[in-house]
Parts: C-alpha cells; structure tokens; sequence
C-alpha cells in the first residue's frame, strides 16, 4: 500500500499511532514563521553591516587612490546636518585615512573640490545606514518583544490580535 494516497487516520490506526491532538495555540506555534523571519532578519542585518562596512573602506581607498581631500569628512561639518548614518561614514573614512601619506602629501593642492563622487559619500553611504539604523531599531524591538497570540496574563484575562505576525518585516 506504500505510494498510496489515503486517509490519515486509517494509515494511523492500520500502525497503532494515535493521532496527534493539539492543544490550544500548538497548531499556531507548529505554522508560525515569526522567530524565524526575526532570525533571518538578524542575519541580513550582520550583512547588511559588513556590505557597509566595506563601502566606507573602499571608498577610503578610492579617496586615497585618487588623492582626494579628507576635509569634506571632517565631523564639525557633519554636525551642522546631523544625520546618523552620515556622520558615521564620514567619521569611519576620516579615521581610516588618518594616518595616509598620500593624502597628506597634497593637502595644500590647488584644487578647489573634489568630484562628487568623492566627497559625497557621507550622504550616499549614510543613507544606506540610516535605513541600517532602521533595520536594527526594528529588529531590536522585535527580539524583545512578546509575539504569542492570544495572549494570557494577569488575572486570566486574554488578548487576541496579531502582534505575532512578521508583516512588519515588509519594507514599503
């Protein structure tokens, strides 16, 4: 009879298995993909990280390569539009060019500013880690939230809603 589609039940009975009878909330907890969307949001997370990480290294290199100036990474300018993710990249490639002979030997050139492309990228990088920033309050919360429904607490009294779904997840 292998390879047959046929009732569960019978199948269960014919092998002596009683069939499995769920309590409340267990079928739920067998289907639900929360904890697993949240730890997959912490593993994009960590990527997400790396890959800026090493945009502001390489792009440090081609500052350096192309022996551009480091005053547009300069902090007191990014004070002055305060932006998270922008300071941070400005910050992380003023320190990684710190110590650079190649851009301390022309830091009294004649050249007015550099390309876009490189003085720039404290606004094109710090977006893309605000959006981090935001991953990673969302995240933050979620890992220490509560995301069983219906909830039971004090004095027995039970809410039901949908704080357990992952639709939160979903970028706009």
């Amino acid at each position: 009879m292998e390879g047959q589609v046929r009732a569960s039940a019978e199948v269960l009975r014919e092998r002596g298995v009683a069939p499995l009878i769920l309590g409340p909330k267990e079928g739920l907890a067998l289907i639900n993909g929360t904890q697993f969307i949240a730890a997959f949001a912490v593993q994009v997370l960590e990527r997400f990280q790396k890959l800026l990480d090493h945009a502001d290294l390489i792009g440090a290199m081609m500052l350096e390569g192309l022996m551009g100036a480091v005053t547009p990474f300069r902090s007191e300018l990014h004070a002055l539009r305060p932006f998270k993710g922008t300071q941070h990249v400005a910050h992380q490639i003023y320190q990684f060019l710190a110590d650079s002979e190649i851009v301390a030997s022309h830091r009294d050139c004649a050249r007015v500013q550099d390309p876009y492309s490189l003085r720039c990228m404290p606004q094109v990088h710090g977006a893309s880690r605000n959006a981090w920033l935001h991953l990673k309050e969302l995240l933050e919360v979620e890992l220490n939230a509560v995301t069983d429904n219906p909830l039971y607490y004090l004095l027995r009294k039970h809410l039901v809603g949908g704080i357990f779904m992952g639709s939160r997840w979903r970028w706009p």
